[in-house]
């Protein structure tokens, strides 16, 4: 009942300016529920093309929330990114801000350089000729804000300027220490070392075969007249995917033979025979690992033709009745990879002779970590 003599209209509305002003008001709520889901629907052509592969759902709610203040929370590989490029263009496509009014932050040098890049090359169509987005680490905007106001830039020390040498020494010292007195952080520095050490750029992000040929080019090995990624048993792999499984399986004592012809003849006029990634002697299985992205699409690099290799190779295993364990790029980013191995490789069945094989192997590698 409203108080006495207020019209029941204004107690209504008076309701409703109490509940908008409550910390907790369900119709600000559900008002900002409406918006958020009719502009990711305005926006959705924008979203699905922005970046090479379409943002999530809930990148798209990061990129089209606006809060003054937004906390994300995101684990590595989880496209934060792609979330920055998605909010920074939504921003600039619906006319609330121009590039001036953008500043973009990293903590290093390396993180703001790809920010830069990335935004610069994306978000290029809705960029005036001449302007460009610049992405900057939080020291270098400190000392720009110092020179401007100031008339000089102030001079750093090294350990604080991020100095490459004062950095390397601090942290070779940290690592000698940790090695001399931590058994268990040498094994996982060790592991580190071999499986994750070299970082592995996601083959989503290359565009053309030519593009992703002069990145292993740059960043891979030669040996043998092969190109690509030298592993600890000292043979070349086309991935840093592959190069990551190769290693593992080694440090885990688990043999294995790269690239080795399947066992059944599959060669014709047109094609060469199959050869899987590896192939697990000890338990008579072979593991293919595919250059997919966190939602199982194939890399505009690798063709339409490398899916229809995939559904090939998955049938081919199906009608020869032959074991096959698959592993994707997206599971190596996620940190799902060695995990998934683990668990494929337990749940097999290695003959006694395998299991001999398997148990020393294992002892030798263990030499090693000892």
């Amino acid at each position: 009942m409203p108080p006495d003599g207020l019209p029941a209209d204004s107690f209504d509305e008076l309701a409703l300016v109490a509940d908008c002003l409550s910390a907790d008001s369900n119709q600000v709520r559900v008002r900002n529920q409406r918006f958020v889901s009719a502009e990711i629907a305005k926006n959705g052509h924008f979203f699905d093309t922005v970046e090479s592969t379409p943002l999530t759902q809930q990148q798209r709610v990061a990129s089209v929330v606006m809060e003054d203040r937004n906390l994300l929370v995101a684990a590595a590989g989880s496209g934060k990114t792609s979330t920055i490029v998605g909010k920074i263009g939504y921003a600039l496509s619906t006319g609330q801000y121009t590039p001036d009014d953008i500043l973009l932050l990293a903590f290093n040098a390396d993180a703001a350089k790809e920010l830069d890049d990335r935004a610069n090359k994306q978000l290029r169509a809705l960029l005036p000729d001449g302007k460009r987005i610049k992405a900057r680490t939080f020291h270098a905007l400190g000392l720009e804000i110092i020179g401007t106001a100031k008339g000089r830039k102030p001079s750093v020390a090294a350990f604080a300027a991020g100095d490459e040498l004062s950095d390397s020494v601090f942290i070779e010292q940290l690592l000698a220490e940790l090695l001399a007195e931590d058994p268990g952080f040498a094994v996982n520095w060790l592991m580190f070392r071999a499986v994750c050490f070299k970082a592995a750029e996601d083959p989503v992000e290359f565009e053309t075969t030519a593009e992703w040929e002069q990145y292993v080019r740059i960043h891979g090995d030669y040996r043998d007249g092969k190109r690509g990624f030298l592993t600890m048993a000292g043979e070349v792999v086309k991935s840093q995917g592959e190069l990551a499984i190769a290693n593992w399986l080694y440090l885990q004592g688990v043999e294995y033979e790269y690239e080795r012809p399947y066992e059944y003849d599959t060669a014709t006029v047109q094609h060469r025979q199959y050869q899987p990634d590896f192939y697990l002697p000890a338990i008579e299985t072979y593991l293919e690992h595919y250059a997919l992205d966190k939602n199982g699409n194939v890399p505009a690099a690798f063709g339409e033709k490398y899916a229809q290799a995939m559904a090939w190779k998955q049938q081919l295993h199906a009608d020869k009745a032959t074991q096959l364990i698959t592993t994707t790029f997206g599971d190596f980013v996620s940190g799902e990879l060695f995990p998934k191995l683990e668990a494929e490789l337990k749940s097999c069945s290695p003959t006694r002779r395998s299991r001999a094989l398997v148990s020393q192997k294992r002892r030798h590698v263990g030499r090693a970590f000892r």
